[in-house]
């Protein structure tokens, strides 16, 4: 399946080495200025804004604030989102132990059963009786809530909804059934079934096209 779209992985392979790393470890949480970061690392003030301004280029880091004091305002560093992605998250790994361990208890049915229920409680809001293309926008907005990039294509009469930076790739990689929680959420937001064509692996994409094309709920 598109929170802010993370950094590539080549990206966050050389963030988190040697100063960097330390800088982007510095930056998590509440922001610092140039003097403080100085002071951490050791470095004078200009070695740290030439960091600071990689690091913003990158799309890692930006000023959060102004601090303001009796002497000269203090610029606020802190990371984006694309910076906080770098960091490793618990959620794939408490996932995955969940999905290990409905695998071990229930047939796939029951899990099937199960999943379609946690995505009943994903958030999707359609209006009632809205338009296709409404609906269509109400299953690329879940998938913003879930920190992925959603788009719709058309070919051949077909309808297609992709998203090229799956939210939940950690988990799918080891765990397909996962695409359940999209495939149901996905459906619900545009009233149709939907096949799922998801690739796995290194690069896990989210794909679900629509069975059959509807102008509105219940139509």
């Amino acid at each position: 399946m598109s929170r802010s779209k993370g950094p590539p992985k080549a990206m966050r392979t050389n963030a988190l080495r040697g100063t960097k790393a330390t800088l982007l470890s510095l930056l998590r949480g509440s922001g610092r200025t140039v003097l403080e970061l100085a002071g951490a690392l050791g470095l004078t003030g200009n070695a740290v804004r030439g960091h600071l301004a990689a690091l913003q280029r990158d799309g890692l880091a930006e000023v959060r604030e102004m601090r303001r004091s009796a002497a000269k305002p203090s610029a606020i560093y802190a990371l984006t989102p694309a910076g906080e992605a770098l960091f490793p998250k618990g959620h794939a790994v408490v996932i995955g132990a969940i999905l290990e361990e409905m695998r071990a208890r229930f047939s796939a049915a029951e899990r099937t059963a199960f999943l379609a229920a946690v995505a009943a409680r994903l958030p999707v809001e359609t209006p009632a009786y809205a338009a296709l293309e409404e609906r269509l926008d109400a299953a690329r907005a879940a998938f913003a809530v879930l920190g992925g990039a959603a788009e719709v294509e058309t070919h051949d009469g077909r309808i297609t909804i992709g998203c090229h930076d799956c939210p939940l790739g950690d988990v799918t990689r080891d765990h397909a059934d996962a695409c359940e929680l999209a495939s149901r959420m996905v459906s619900a937001a545009v009233g149709a079934e939907v096949t799922t064509r998801c690739t796995h692996g290194e690069r896990p994409a989210c794909r679900f096209e629509l069975n059959t094309r509807i102008e509105r709920a219940g139509a």
